[in-house]
């Protein structure tokens, strides 16, 4: 491509994201500066305010347009896009996608496919907008201003991509945002003709309610990657390193408890605590009042036990004093009889009979092993499927597990044979489930395995090395 059709490509992805998708480089982390020239306009545009002054009108609107937008960012964009935390209506669901977008935070389906990207590698290397990773700036404008930022993995929202209407906002970006920025200056002309006593106008109103509302309601909103990882406290030793602060969660509408979040992404309130204000929450109530929403998903009772155990220790009361929030749902003696169904599901299962999942698992299970993590029955069927996509045959030799109230740990051999792992010969693979049952049912799954083991060992040539540097070192 040349350096003209490298610019009027970039000037062409302004009014549709699509364009010259086959062109784009989505590892390249270089700063592409033709394409991100309307966020820096944007941000200039607010310098206008010079010119327009202000009005009390015109700071109120900005202030309930930021809020609104907010909680469609936090409320659908976040916890229904990314998390799929409840259920809603199509046409709800449409009005609300409109919403999001008129933030100019992109289309939907991007950002929901980012954020579970960032789930999935959360603080590491392969996680976009870390901290840890790329320090401040880089998470908090820089990742974006990329062509890996740029560029949306389908995949990841295969489960959105049937809804026409939301592929559109999705693909046209700018036209939300567009549209609604015309109408701001149309309605701020109509004031101004018709109840002058408010002293605004087209162009002031266009300044704080749309400019400056915007580039608030954006900064806020990426805060949650450049500072939720650094700055607060860590309630649960997640994976990562998110934590919780009370005045990002204000800013944000409750997104500040980002541990919380972590550590049960799916869950439709981030405040654990009665004290922890999560205004997004509360919005996403009322809906669910009104019949907007509904089937939200709670806090599990046993993530509110672990919460409340978890504070009482930082506050030193004994353990005597919170005994009681063990999970003894499940009693020791039902265990054994909850592992062999799990033991003779993983023996039997393949891309024809992940229906049987339900069987084992709960609706709130949680899952993770060292190429991701899901939360809900639906996203572990999804990524099993993914899984077992190629897989020849797998069967399991299970150890004697450990059991310890309601967990357990289960060591295991795996015999596997994959379409795309050396040529379908037949692998074997040590690992250990560490699982906690609840209710009959498994409801927390973590594998641990070498995954260098299951891959890298067995790619040509690269592989055959690396068994020898182990060979050598063993």
């Amino acid at each position: 491509m040349t350096r003209v059709n490298y610019w009027l490509t970039n000037i062409l992805r302004w009014f549709d994201s699509e364009a010259g998708s086959d062109h784009l480089d989505t590892s390249s982390r270089t700063f592409n500066w033709v394409r991100v020239l309307p966020f820096i306009a944007l941000h200039l545009a607010c310098l206008l305010v010079l010119v327009t002054g202000t009005s009390t009108f015109a700071m109120v609107f900005a202030l309930g347009f930021f809020l609104v937008r907010m909680f469609a960012i936090t409320g659908f964009y976040h916890r229904y896009f990314s998390h799929k935390s409840f259920k809603t209506s199509r046409p709800a669901q449409f009005v609300f996608a409109v919403l999001g977008a008129s933030a100019a935070q992109r289309g939907p389906l991007w950002w929901a496919a980012h954020h579970r990207h960032h789930h999935q590698h959360s603080d590491r290397e392969e996680d976009l907008h870390s901290p840890h990773q790329g320090g401040f700036w880089w998470s908090h404008v820089g990742w974006f201003t990329c062509d890996a930022g740029f560029a949306m993995n389908e995949r990841r929202v295969k489960d959105w991509l049937k809804f026409p209407e939301l592929r559109f906002i999705n693909r046209f970006d700018s036209l939300v945002p567009a549209a609604f920025a015309v109408a701001i200056y149309l309605l701020g002309e109509a004031l101004a003709a018709w109840a002058p006593g408010l002293g605004t106008n087209g162009l002031q109103l266009l300044v704080w309610g749309f400019f400056i509302s915007t580039v608030v309601l954006f900064h806020a909103t990426v805060s949650i990657n450049s500072l939720s990882h650094v700055w607060g406290k860590r309630r649960f030793e997640t994976s990562d390193d998110s934590r919780n602060n009370f005045w990002l969660a204000l800013i944000t509408l409750g997104e500040g408890w980002h541990n919380n979040h972590h550590r049960w992404p799916t869950a439709v309130r981030q405040g654990f605590r009665w004290y922890e204000i999560d205004i997004t929450w509360y919005g996403l109530w009322v809906l669910s009042k009104l019949g907007i929403i509904w089937d939200l998903n709670p806090i599990p009772d046993h993530i509110r036990k672990e919460t409340l155990e978890l504070d009482r220790n930082r506050e030193g009361k004994p353990m005597s004093q919170h005994l009681s929030s063990v999970d003894t749902s499940t009693p020791v003696a039902e265990l054994p009889e909850v592992l062999e169904r799990f033991c003779t599901l993983y023996n039997q299962l393949d891309k024809g009979n992940l229906s049987q999942l339900k069987d084992v698992y709960s609706q709130d299970i949680h899952f993770q092993d060292p190429f991701g993590q899901v939360s809900g029955l639906n996203e572990l069927t999804e990524y099993m499927a993914g899984a077992y996509g190629n897989v020849l045959h797998c069967q399991f030799r299970f150890s004697s597990p450990v059991i310890q109230q309601q967990w357990c740990t289960i060591p295991w051999v795996m015999e596997l044979r994959h379409k795309r792992i050396r040529n379908g010969k037949t692998v074997f693979v040590d690992g250990i489930s560490h699982l906690e049952i609840s209710n009959g049912k498994v409801r927390f799954h973590r594998d641990y395995f070498d995954a260098g083991q299951l891959l890298y060992e067995n790619l040509p040539v690269v592989g055959g090395a690396i068994r020898w540097v182990k060979r050598q070192a063993g």
